[in-house]
C-alpha cells in the first residue's frame, strides 16, 4: 500500500503487512523479555536521533517535528520507568520459548501516537504471555514499522512473537476468525467503533481525550496559558490545542480570554506543520467533524473568537445556569466557558462529555475537596502535577 504526506500529497513510501503463514510460530526458540525491552528502548533512542525518520513520521501523520519528539520521548521514559523495571521482576535475566506465546492479541494501535502505543502493547504483551499481532493503522505505517524491522533485525528471534499487519492487507480479517486468538484495541472510542460491530470481540481501550481544566485562583491563569501549547495528550497535528476546554471564575473570564488570544497571535507561527505554521488534522473526516461540532455550538450562543491565526480557533460561551452539555472536539479548538460558583462548575462539568479526569488548578484545599467529594469515583481530580506526570497517569 502507498503512504502518502499529510502535508503535500507526496507518496512517502509503500508498506505491505505480514501474513501468519509467512511467520514460523511453532518453532521453540529462546526469548530474553529483557533483552527483547533494552532493544526496544535502544531503538526508540536511535529513532529519536535521526532527523529523517522524525521528518518522514511528521509528514505521514500530520504531526509537528516538536510533537513527533515528544511521543517518543514519552515511550522511552515509560521504558525506563515501567517497562524495564515490570519485565526485570518478572523474569528477571532469564530466557524463555517463545512456543510458552501461544495466543496472540491482535492489537490496533493508536493512528495519533503510533510509536507509543506500538511500544506500550509490545511490552504489556510480553508481560503477559501473548505473542503480539501489531495492526498498524492504514493511514500512517511506515515509521512504527520502520521501528518493529530496526527490532527484528537487532534480535531475530523477536519474530517469533511479533507480527506486523497493515489495517486493509487482508490478513486482518483471516486471523481473527481463529479461535484462540484475543483482540484488543489501544485507542479512541470514535476510531475504534466501526470494529465491534464488524467482530465479536471485547474491546479493552486507553482513552487519550484531553480533559477540563479548572481554574480557581488568578496566579493560576499565566501558568494555565502557558501549558495550552504543550497539553495534547494525542497531539493530533499539532503540540497541542486539541479539544481542550477552560473552565473560568466570572471575574477573570474577560481577562484569561484576552490572554490566550495573544498567546496564540505570538506563538502559533511555529506551532503547527513540520517547520511552518500549517494546521493538519488527521483526516479529512475528522476536519469536517469538527467544523460540524463548531457551527452547532455557534448556532447555540457560543462566540467565536475573530481576528486570530486561521490554524487556530476559539470560541467562548454564553452564560446559562442550566449549563452546556459539550462534548470533545478534535483539532486546534479551544472552548473558554466561565462560572460563577464552584458548584456551578460542578454542574456544568458533568454536562461535559469529555474524560475521566479533570485538572484543578487553586490554592484552597476545601475547593478540591469539594469537586472529589462532587464526582467521587467517577472523575479524577487532578492536582500540583507536572505535564509529564499528568501526560504518563492519564495513558497508563
Amino acid at each position: 500500500m502507498k503512504v502518502y504526506s499529510r502535508f503535500d500529497g507526496s507518496i512517502l513510501g509503500e508498506a505491505e503487512g505480514t501474513c501468519e503463514e509467512k511467520m514460523d510460530h511453532n518453532n521453540k526458540k529462546p526469548v530474553s523479555p529483557m533483552k527483547c525491552g533494552k532493544i526496544l528502548k535502544e531503538s526508540l533512542e536511535n529513532l529519536r536521533k535521526n532527523r529523517d525518520m522524525i521528518n518522514i513520521y511528521s509528514h505521514e501523520t500530520g504531526k509537528t517535528i516538536k510533537s513527533c519528539q515528544s511521543e517518543i520521548d514519552m515511550a522511552i521514559l515509560y521504558m525506563e520507568v515501567t517497562g524495564l523495571g515490570s519485565i526485570y521482576r518478572k523474569f528477571g535475566d532469564r530466557s524463555v520459548h517463545s512456543g510458552s506465546y501461544r495466543k496472540e492479541k491482535f492489537s490496533f494501535i493508536d493512528p495519533s501516537m503510533p510509536i507509543f502505543s506500538m511500544i506500550h502493547e509490545i511490552i504489556s504483551n510480553l508481560m503477559d504471555g501473548y505473542r503480539s499481532g501489531i495492526v498498524h493503522p492504514e493511514n500512517a505505517p511506515l515509521t512504527s514499522m520502520y521501528l518493529s524491522q530496526e527490532i527484528s533485525e537487532k534480535y531475530p528471534v523477536f519474530e517469533s512473537i511479533i507480527t506486523d499487519m497493515v489495517e486493509n492487507d487482508g490478513c486482518l480479517e483471516k486471523n481473527i476468525q481463529m479461535k484462540d486468538r484475543e483482540f484488543t484495541a489501544w485507542g479512541n472510542n470514535k476510531r475504534m467503533g466501526f470494529l465491534e460491530e464488524k467482530y465479536p470481540f471485547k474491546f479493552s481501550r486507553i482513552r487519550t481525550d484531553n480533559f477540563p481544566v479548572v481554574i480557581r485562583a488568578y496566579s493560576e491563569i499565566a501558568p494555565a496559558v502557558e501549558r495550552i501549547m504543550d497539553i495534547s495528550l494525542n497531539s493530533i497535528s499539532n503540540s497541542g490545542l486539541r479539544g481542550q476546554i477552560y473552565m473560568i471564575p466570572d471575574r477573570e473570564f474577560v481577562f484569561f480570554k484576552n490572554r490566550v488570544g495573544e498567546m496564540v497571535k505570538r506563538r502559533i507561527e511555529n506551532s503547527f506543520g513540520p517547520e511552518s505554521s500549517h494546521n493538519y488534522f488527521l483526516n479529512r473526516e475528522d476536519t469536517e467533524d469538527t467544523k460540524s461540532e463548531v457551527e452547532k455550538l455557534l448556532n447555540s450562543g457560543w462566540d467565536y473568537m475573530d481576528e486570530l491565526p486561521q490554524t487556530v480557533h476559539i470560541i467562548t460561551d454564553q452564560y446559562s445556569e442550566e449549563g452546556t452539555s459539550l462534548k470533545e472536539v478534535d483539532g486546534p479548538v479551544i472552548e473558554i466557558m466561565h462560572y460563577g460558583s464552584l458548584a456551578d462548575c460542578a454542574k456544568r462539568l458533568e454536562k461535559l462529555q469529555f474524560s475521566d479526569r479533570i485538572d484543578f488548578t487553586g490554592d484552597s484545599s476545601n475547593d478540591f475537596e469539594y469537586l472529589t467529594e462532587y464526582f467521587g469515583s467517577g472523575k479524577k481530580i487532578i492536582r500540583g502535577k507536572t505535564l509529564n506526570e499528568i501526560v504518563y497517569d492519564f495513558i497508563l
